[in-house]
C-alpha cells in the first residue's frame, strides 16, 4: 500500500510540472485553488511517504517477501524516473536563467539543486537498497557488489540500473540463504584430516 502512495505522490508532482514544459504556464500565472493546494500539499505528503516507505521497506526486507519488494523497486522507481526527469529539466532551466542574470548567484543555485534532486532521489530508492541488504543476507551477492550496487542507488541515473540489476537478481535469488562455500569447504577440509 505504501509503495502505491509514493508511486501517486510522485506522478502528481510530475503532473504538477509537466504543463510548464509544454507551453501551459498560465497554470502557474493564476493557479486554480486545486492546483494551489496540491503545491502545498505534495510537499508535506512527500516527506511523510517518504518516512512510511523508511519503515515498509525495512519491514518487507526484513520479513523476506521478496515478490512485493521487486514490485515495490520497479513501481516506485519508474515514478520516480518519471518526476524526477521533470524535476531535473525544470532544475536546468531554474540554473540557466539565475546564471545568466548572475553567474555567481548561478552556480549556487545549480549546487543547490543538485542536492535537492539527490535528496528527493534517495526516497524512491530505498526499495532498491532493501532489496541489496536482502541479497546479501540470502547469499547472493558478495559484500562488494552489495556495497557497489547500494552506492549506486544514491547516485542520481546510476539508481536507475541498480535498481533494474537488483531487481533482476531478486526474481531470480533463491528464497532460503545458501550456505557459505568457505564454511563447507573448511568441513570438507576437516573430515579429510581425521585420522583412520
Amino acid at each position: 500500500m505504501i509503495r502505491w502512495a509514493m508511486v501517486v505522490v510522485l506522478l502528481l508532482g510530475a503532473a504538477l510540472m509537466a504543463p510548464g514544459f509544454i507551453g501551459l504556464r498560465a497554470i502557474y500565472d493564476d493557479p486554480s485553488p486545486i492546483v494551489s493546494t496540491l503545491f502545498t500539499v505534495l510537499p508535506v505528503a512527500y516527506l511523510v511517504v517518504s518516512i512510511a516507505v523508511i519503515v515498509d521497506a525495512v519491514r518487507r526486507m526484513q520479513r523476506g517477501t521478496t515478490r512485493t519488494l521487486v514490485q515495490a523497486i520497479v513501481a516506485v522507481k519508474a515514478a520516480g524516473v518519471v518526476f524526477l526527469c521533470l524535476a531535473a529539466g525544470f532544475s536546468v532551466l531554474v540554473a540557466t536563467t539565475m546564471f545568466h542574470l548572475h553567474p555567481p548567484t548561478g552556480i549556487l543555485v545549480t549546487i543547490g539543486l543538485v542536492v535537492l534532486l539527490t535528496v528527493l532521489m534517495v526516497p524512491t530508492s530505498l526499495y532498491g537498497i532493501a532489496g541489496v541488504v536482502r541479497l546479501r543476507r540470502l547469499g547472493a551477492v558478495g559484500g562488494g557488489l552489495a556495497a557497489v550496487l547500494a552506492l549506486m542507488h544514491l547516485v542520481l541515473v546510476t539508481d536507475l540500473v541498480a535498481s533494474i540489476i537488483v531487481a533482476r537478481m531478486l526474481h531470480v535469488a533463491p528464497s532460503a540463504p545458501q550456505p557459505d562455500p568457505r564454511q563447507e569447504w573448511e568441513a570438507f577440509q576437516r573430515l579429510q584430516q581425521r585420522p583412520e
